[in-house]
């Protein structure tokens, strides 16, 4: 569908090839409506003459059998006459007359209208046009139909011949009659102007001779010799007709056809055949005129086709105009973006097409990512975040060359491709560019600043492919961000940081699969000493990684690539069933503290999930504490406060992680419903040697105890750290100094030697 909005003449060819279709399809409907109505009209018009010419042939084989006994006995020529003339009378204008012959073929009687014959004392063994008949009759005991031909001056005639026989069965005379060829046409009533009635042929079937044909007009010659026999085969074959066939199957039934005449026309036609009287009536039409009807048919269609695909060009020219003229307005907006108007991320590899095609100028890639941006949206709006972003982008241009181009990519990342010279150029270039984004903004009477961070990709040093450099330049902009400083090349160690995420998350995939994961159970113990609980952690193995995968390298890439989710999944599961297992085993009941990452705890279904993890287990609600860190309030803090309340509501505990190193403040901590803080492990490590970490862990322990909540201290490596932090009012304390992080059946026995006993 998208492809049709796009391509307006598509629709129209598809159209257009549819109304083709269809003008063929009805053209050639048409054609084969036409044909049976032709077929049918041949079929109707040829059954009523077989019909006509079959009822006349019996009746007139009766009457001449009948007549013809009656005057071979009286055996008196002029007894005859009168008996021929009589019946010839009955009707003129068909019958050309009567006679009577003896088998010796002497003419014994005839009727007055063919007295001429009988005074030249005709033999009808010795005529050609009549022996042949007049001998067949006398083998046969139906009537015969004889070759056309011109007994006298009077015209043309077609003879019926009947053996006459007496009781006995022995001949003693042939019956003669005969009709007119001129009125015998009188048979065949139909409009000759009507292109299913042409051509109406009888052929006698055993000699091949034509006894009638239509198209012969005033020419005697064409019934005088038998038709070709390859030309009759040939039109035997159009019938389905084999060699070996006989013609019982065809009698009185149509048959349809098309042949080819001899003259190279073809014809369509229908015949039908009488077996008694051996001979094939056929009807014929030239197929031209058959054609010529279609045709004119056809061209109706034609002229309607032409008619609506000119109207349907006229309007998808109109629409075309219209559209395309909105395609542009599309592809302006398509290839910028609509806040700043720089062209974005379509645009950028349109020209970065053009600008790597030889001479292939070396170039400059610099992704620029803005620091902190996200606290403008926050703290001011996006309203006021737009109006910054504008004059981000007014500024990067007003501070590049000419022949530079800037692109947004979206959000605060823009990229600018510029001509590479050398390092330093455009190192300076890009510092000064740098300075001048990051100079104070003002904004509806407020100033502030913002940091930006600039990673820069060098080809085709860095990469050849548009893909390669922006990844090389992203890569490079994240360590100037990890290094603090504002521009970064990108350098070829850089890429084996990131290769090493990659092949942790392809790998970390598998992990739970293969049983990769698993778990470790750090000891908690209260400031005077006794077990209060475990925190679980959660620890990856992996050969091809060299072994052991430090937490913090792997949980930050399972964060980015959503595989947390699943993993967390196996956390829970994993660490309940072990630690609920435990708690029976040894009647014991202590806290279990698990971390929940970012992703997992936004995730869509994370309470039923958990609350389902925890009935399957049976631990008690109340011995649960879920850890979470303070990077999640950079979420949605409406959503994030609502599932915390949901969840303390249930009697899981909640406590914050890592505290004082992120994002929480103290009217946030007063909104939520945590229960303990934990003292990060960068705070102890230097509470002994450095006063403003010492006044840091005891500023947060003093914030913990006015909002009723329990401090836990993290990292805890020695005594003098443990008794800095009891004096300080910490209540508990979880660290090496106490144990390291235990597999399940090292806890058993640590609970065993500290608790049980």
């Amino acid at each position: 569908m998208a492809l049709l909005k796009r391509n307006i003449w598509l629709i129209y060819y598809l159209i257009l090839a549819t109304s083709v279709l269809l003008l063929v399809v009805s053209s050639i409907s048409r054609w084969h409506d036409m044909e049976d109505t032709y077929r049918m009209r041949q079929t109707s018009l040829i059954e009523q003459w077989y019909g006509n010419i079959n009822s006349l042939l019996v009746q007139q084989e009766t009457i001449m059998d009948v007549v013809g006994r009656k005057v071979a006995e009286k055996a008196d020529p002029d007894a005859m006459q009168k008996e021929f003339d009589r019946l010839e009378a009955m009707n003129p204008d068909l019958f050309a007359g009567f006679g009577l012959t003896w088998p010796n073929g002497e003419i014994a009687g005839v009727s007055s209208s063919l007295k001429e014959a009988m005074q030249m004392r005709l033999n009808l063994t010795q005529l050609d046009a009549a022996r042949d008949s007049f001998l067949y009759s006398m083998m046969q005991e139906k009537m015969v139909i004889g070759r056309a031909y011109q007994p006298t001056s009077a015209g043309m005639v077609v003879p019926l011949r009947k053996a006459i026989r007496n009781d006995n069965g022995d001949l003693i005379a042939i019956m003669s009659g005969a009709f007119w060829l001129d009125t015998f046409r009188g048979i065949f009533t139909c409009d000759r102007s009507l292109p299913e009635c042409a051509d109406i042929k009888i052929i006698r079937s055993r000699d091949h001779y034509l006894l009638f044909d239509s198209d012969a007009g005033d020419d005697p010659d064409i019934y005088h010799y038998p038709m070709d026999e390859r030309a009759y085969q040939r039109f035997l074959s159009t019938l389905g007709w084999g060699v070996n066939d006989g013609y019982q199957a065809f009698s009185g039934v149509p048959v349809s056809y098309l042949r080819e005449a001899a003259d190279g026309t073809r014809k369509m036609g229908v015949a039908i055949y009488d077996e008694r009287y051996e001979f094939w009536l056929a009807l014929e039409v030239d197929f031209s005129r058959f054609i010529a009807q279609v045709r004119n048919n056809v061209m109706v269609y034609i002229a309607s086709f032409i008619v609506f695909n000119i109207c349907l060009y006229l309007l998808f020219r109109l629409i075309y105009n219209s559209e395309e003229k909105r395609r542009l307005e599309l592809l302006y907006q398509a290839n910028h973006d609509t806040l700043t108007g720089l062209p974005n991320r379509n645009s950028l590899q349109q020209l970065y097409d053009r600008w790597r095609e030889p001479p292939g100028y070396p170039l400059a890639l610099q992704f620029i990512d803005m620091n902190n941006f996200k606290g403008v949206n926050d703290s001011f709006g996006h309203e006021c975040g737009d109006r910054v972003l504008r004059e981000i982008a007014r500024r990067i241009k007003n501070n590049i060359e000419e022949r530079d181009q800037v692109f947004r990519l979206g959000g605060d990342e823009f990229v600018i491709i510029s001509r590479y010279y050398s390092e330093k150029a455009t190192l300076d270039d890009a510092r000064h560019l740098v300075a001048a984004i990051t100079d104070t903004y003002s904004v509806d009477g407020r100033n502030f600043m913002l940091g930006a961070s600039m990673g820069i990709a060098r080809f085709p040093k860095d990469g050849r492919s548009l893909d390669q450099l922006l990844r090389s330049a992203d890569i490079s902009m994240y360590e100037a961000k990890r290094q603090r400083i504002p521009v970064c090349f990108f350098e070829d160690h850089m890429q084996d940081v990131y290769l090493r995420n990659i092949a942790i998350e392809h790998l970390l995939r598998t992990a739970v699969v293969n049983d990769e994961i698993f778990m470790m159970y750090q000891p908690q113990v209260a400031n005077d000493g006794s077990f209060t609980g475990v925190e679980c952690l959660v620890r990856w193995e992996n050969e091809a990684m060299g072994g052991m995968v430090p937490p913090d390298q792997f949980i930050p890439v399972a964060e980015q690539a959503g595989l947390m989710p699943d993993i967390g999944s196996f956390i829970l599961q994993r660490s309940l069933s072990e630690l609920s297992e435990l708690q029976k085993n040894m009647d014991l009941a202590f806290s279990v503290s698990i971390n929940i990452s970012v992703r997992q705890f936004l995730h869509e279904g994370f309470l039923p999930a958990l609350l389902l993890e925890i009935k399957r287990s049976g631990m008690n609600h109340v011995l649960i504490v879920l850890e979470i860190t303070e990077s999640i309030f950079i979420e949605d803090m409406q959503q994030i406060i609502q599932l915390i309340s949901a969840i303390h509501e249930k009697g899981i505990r909640i406590s914050m992680d890592d505290f004082g190193t992120g994002y929480s403040s103290l009217s946030l901590l007063h909104k939520l419903p945590v229960d303990e803080l934990k003292i990060d492990k960068s705070f102890v490590d230097h509470i002994l040697d450095d006063a403003s970490a010492r006044q840091m862990v005891q500023s947060i322990i003093a914030i913990g105890k006015n909002q009723g909540m329990t401090l836990l201290a993290e990292g805890v490596e020695n005594e003098q750290q443990a008794q800095l932090l009891r004096e300080s009012g910490c209540d508990s304390f979880q660290g090496y100094y106490f144990s390291r992080p235990l597999m399940i059946d090292d806890l058993k026995d640590y609970l065993q030697d500290k608790v049980v006993s």
